[in-house]
């Protein structure tokens, strides 16, 4: 299991909030979002509506409405982190911890233009907030016994006067763990350290600056779907920003840096395993691999009594290598190879958005993203390689993408709403889609090849988002019907001969994707509720094929429980059989379906003291998870105890 899923200390209210409110009959901006706040049950990824790739039990890819990687835009408080591995083992989300971050927000209607323009949209973690309160503290410590999963914490907090700080840190160690049935899952075990620290001070009552860092250590992370395990995966964000009012209009701006390095290689693994694998057969093959980001976003708005408009600039530049050494099970012969070669892409976007309250019950939105980026190989003898392989010489080139998303909100009372929407979000190519070489794709088996020439890929959607409250009931559903036009994929294969496969990337088929989920909590008395979700993806390439890795129909049926000291969620899950795979694209198995039983207790006995227990897959039920790579089998019975001790010092 992944960070996001397997954390007991944060669970999810989802949220549709107000896009607009008034104060004083001066409207405040807000963005429609589900919120995943602090709190002390249930799942991150899963109550928000998201599904994980899953490599091992840590570093899972975040998929939303049957997208993952480049077409969703992930940020920690607004700035951008790019994973460097060319294999996806570091995804962004891999280097925060949950347990460090007070928040997930994203858009319901997957079309944010604030960070980026995929179709997917932009998540954001916002991490822990310094508090202007007493010196307190937060200690804990967690024990699973499958895998031995060790987990401890600490969190502080102080203020002086009109500044606060906090520091917390997070430390994981794991084995391997067994699976449903008692088998041993080998190379999956990991070690994981997270530290968050953040200062802020106002300056006066309408100007605050806040200086954020946070820092991750990952070693010895195994993944038994990879050829190779990580070694070292190392992460560091820092960014300092201000809040305030120039004349009085408020102004945000936020200036930062964020690199990664991220070290992987196949010394654990067998000489057999080595000799029998179809990519790279024989030799060992170490990997290094860095990116490096420095980003600024600032914004101001403009506001009457009916209307805001909001004009913000969102520049970022990002250098990335990676490369492999490789050496023959003999020793005798060496060899190094460039898999990304110096890449810079320099990127600014100018973002105007207004909204308008049309009727005292009807919001109008519209938004638009305009991004211009530059983009470069400084590596020349990597640059003649990789266009002699995928047939481009369209190494430098400036690019422009237009965006653009407008929606309605109609408030039928002050608990309930339907919003509406059209947008077109246009993305540029990833730096490995562009200018990758021999990347592998385990899944499939397949070996990819970056291509300069593709064209930005153009997504069009229309969604809908209903929230209703009736007495004790609460209700939300959303639709979504979406088009992803010169969908970047691995279409074309190369005349190269070699072991595995050796596929371009190119602009494909139209990619289409439909997806409905549904939220229904019954609140039965003053202490029980209870409460189901049902969620749907498909998405194909027209006749040509069905898209990979699409989470199947899953549905889950909960009660929690409420008392003064005493709090109790049940959870049966059951996930359908998965049919409709890829064949042609990228070739995986159907999946059964299967059932999971979770149950998450957490006592307060005393003042300060926390006691908590997550048992989840309690029948230890043997199970392949669709979204899993290679078909890994998920943990079986997991049964997690942890001591929370939070004193005020």
């Amino acid at each position: 299991m992944s960070l996001l899923i397997t954390m007991i200390t944060l669970g999810i209210s989802v949220i549709p909030q107000a896009d607009t409110v008034r104060t004083d009959g001066i409207p405040v901006r807000e963005v429609s979002e589900v919120v995943v706040e602090a709190s002390p049950l249930d799942d991150m990824a899963r109550r928000a509506g998201l599904v994980e790739v899953q490599r091992g039990r840590t570093a899972a890819t975040i998929v939303r409405d049957g997208v993952t990687d480049g077409r969703i835009t992930t940020t920690i408080n607004g700035m951008k982190i790019t994973a460097a591995c060319v294999d996806h083992m570091d995804p962004t989300s891999s280097y925060v911890e949950p347990e460090n971050v007070d928040r997930l927000a994203y858009d319901v209607s997957s079309s944010d233009l604030t960070y980026g323009s995929g179709a997917g949209g932009t998540m954001n973690f916002s991490l822990l907030q310094p508090r202007h309160a007493r010196t307190m503290a937060d200690v804990g410590f967690w024990y699973d016994p499958n895998g031995s999963a060790v987990r401890s914490r600490l969190d502080i907090n102080t203020s002086v006067d009109a500044s606060a700080i906090r520091v917390a840190w997070v430390r994981r160690r794991a084995s391997d763990y067994t699976a449903g049935g008692g088998v041993d899952v080998a190379h999956s075990g990991y070690a994981h350290d997270n530290v968050v620290a953040a200062v802020t001070t106002d300056l006066d009552k309408d100007q605050r600056i806040t200086i954020r860092f946070l820092g991750n250590l990952a070693t010895d992370v195994g993944f038994p779907s990879m050829l190779m395990d990580t070694r070292r995966a190392q992460a560091g964000v820092i960014g300092v920003e201000w809040q305030g009012a120039i004349k009085g209009l408020p102004v945000h701006t936020r200036l930062y840096s964020s690199w990664v390095q991220h070290i992987m290689d196949d010394l654990s693994r067998s000489h057999e395993e080595i000799r029998n694998r179809l990519f790279m057969p024989n030799m060992t093959m170490p990997m290094s691999a860095s990116t490096r980001t420095v980003g600024l976003y600032s914004s101001v708005e403009f506001s009457d009594e009916t209307s805001i408009l909001l004009l913000a600039v969102d520049a970022t530049s990002l250098f990335a290598r990676a490369s492999m050494n490789m050496t023959t099970l003999d020793g005798e012969s060496t060899a190094s190879m460039t898999n990304v070669g110096d890449v810079l892409l320099s990127s600014a976007a100018f973002i105007p958005s207004y909204d308008v309250m049309l009727t005292d019950d009807v919001l109008w939105r519209t938004t638009a993203r305009i991004d211009v980026m530059d983009r470069r190989l400084l590596d020349d003898s990597f640059a003649s390689m990789l266009s002699a392989a995928a047939g481009s010489s369209h190494t430098q080139a400036l690019r422009m993408a237009i965006s653009a998303d407008s929606r309605l909100r109609f408030t039928t009372s002050t608990t309930s709403s339907v919003s509406v929407g059209l947008s077109r979000a246009e993305r540029f190519p990833t730096h490995l889609e562009a200018f990758g070489f021999w990347m592998y794709e385990p899944n499939s088996n397949i070996i990819l090849v970056g291509n300069p020439s593709l064209q930005n890929e153009v997504s069009y959607a229309c969604d809908m988002f209903l929230s209703l409250h009736v007495s004790t009931i609460t209700m939300s559903a959303r639709l979504l019907y979406g088009e992803i036009h010169f969908a970047i994929a691995p279409w074309k294969t190369l005349g190269i001969e070699n072991t595995a496969a050796v596929r371009n990337y190119v602009n494909g088929p139209t990619l289409q994707r439909f997806v409905t989920d549904v939220q229904v909590n019954a609140k039965l008395n003053e202490r029980i509720s209870i409460g189901t979700t049902i969620s749907y993806v498909r998405a194909w390439y027209g006749q040509t094929d069905n898209a990979a890795l699409i989470p199947p129909r899953t549905s889950t049926v909960y009660t929690n429980v409420q008392f003064t000291a005493f709090t109790a969620r049940c959870a049966v899950r059951y996930v359908e059989a998965q049919n409709h795979i890829s064949t042609v694209l990228q070739p995986e198995n159907r999946t059964a379906s299967y059932v999971t039983f979770d149950v998450n207790l957490l006592w307060h006995p005393v003042d300060g003291i926390d006691i908590l227990f997550d048992g989840r897959n309690l029948a230890d039920r043997r199970y392949v998870d669709h979204l899993s790579i290679r078909d890994v089998v998920a943990p079986g019975r997991s049964l997690t105890l942890g001591l929370r001790w939070s004193p005020t010092l």
